[in-house]
């Protein structure tokens, strides 16, 4: 794992840890066999590397290790995400994004919430039909084929 991604993945798991959303975004452009040659993305050029919702309000964050830079792009939605009401983040370190964190998280809406909850009683599960059959939903809403039975 490269140590961008080590990053990533860390910073990720913090804001989740800690009860926020998180989610990484995939901006690069994929390889098509059939078509023999790589097929460009979709997403805005000069997105983030993390998008986050903590205490409802949007962050971006990008992620730079090294001597890494920001593109014009890069700067481009950092202004349109400031200009919008969201944080931007640039993040070299676990320690600095944890102390950006820190400093700027009261986790008031956090405490509210928890001051204001009940336990949720949750309807008990119902019996799974036709989980054998191809195509079926695990856990996690991957397909699952590997309970396919060959004769």
């Amino acid at each position: 794992m490269t140590e961008t991604n080590a990053l990533t993945n860390s910073v990720i798991n913090y804001l989740l840890y800690n009860g926020h959303f998180a989610s990484r975004i995939q901006s690069q452009g994929q390889y098509s066999p059939t078509r023999g040659r790589w097929i460009k993305s979709k997403v805005r050029r000069g997105i983030g590397d993390i998008i986050a919702c903590v205490n409802g309000k949007f962050w971006m964050i990008e992620i730079k290790t090294g001597t890494d830079r920001q593109s014009d792009f890069q700067k481009s939605v950092e202004q349109d995400v400031i200009k919008a009401g969201g944080v931007y983040l640039i993040v070299r370190t676990l320690g600095q994004f944890i102390g950006y964190y820190e400093s700027n998280n009261t986790d008031s809406h956090t405490q509210e919430n928890a001051a204001n909850s009940r336990p949720v009683k949750r309807p008990a599960k119902k019996p799974r039909r036709n989980s054998n059959r191809i195509g079926s939903l695990g856990k996690h809403g991957k397909v699952i084929l590997s309970k396919l039975k060959l004769s």
